[in-house]
């Protein structure tokens, strides 16, 4: 069983009735650069990522490119999920395809932190029940690892809605 298939992953496409340069030029609009890229001078402005009165004036960090982008939304301290978008035309209308998935820190920390040792709790709740019978107890090791799971999933959905407005928004798109 691959990691992949525990952690939160989505993927639409939308049509646009704007051209492939335009859903470029609207998506640079919209993005600013990432921490790294501003630090070492390549973005748009000054960014100093530790500094508490700079103030977030793009919704979305991340790199636009001619025919995709790889963003997130920009919230200080929190971890959020990348948006991989791919533009392309095809019958006279262009598309985008969207691919929302958590970045590699998320994906450490969900495997690491909230599914390995909350896994090994539930193992040893199964393992216990299958010896010992029932005992209610046993319950706080699965819940150890579902609670974790089921938050992290609510919030993916939360994001992955708020990230699908956003573009359909911005883009003038219709889900296909």
């Amino acid at each position: 069983m691959s990691y992949m298939l525990l952690l939160p992953y989505h993927r639409f496409t939308f049509s646009t009735p704007l051209t492939s340069t335009e859903v470029i030029e609207r998506m640079q609009e919209q993005v600013g650069p990432t921490i790294s890229t501003a630090m070492m001078g390549k973005g748009r402005g000054e960014f100093d990522p530790f500094s508490e009165a700079e103030e977030m004036v793009y919704p979305y960090n991340g790199a636009v490119y001619e025919d995709y982008f790889a963003i997130s939304r920009s919230v200080r301290g929190f971890p959020m999920p990348v948006i991989w978008g791919t533009v392309f035309e095809q019958n006279n209308l262009t598309y985008v395809s969207v691919v929302v998935k958590p970045d590699m820190s998320e994906q450490f920390i969900v495997l690491f932190l909230f599914l390995s040792i909350p896994l090994l709790a539930c193992i040893g709740a199964i393992t216990s029940l299958l010896l010992n019978g029932f005992d209610p107890k046993m319950l706080a090791g699965i819940g150890i690892f579902v609670i974790p799971y089921s938050l992290l999933l609510i919030l993916f959905r939360n994001e992955q809605n708020i990230n699908r407005s956003f573009l359909v928004e911005v883009l003038n798109g219709k889900i296909v």
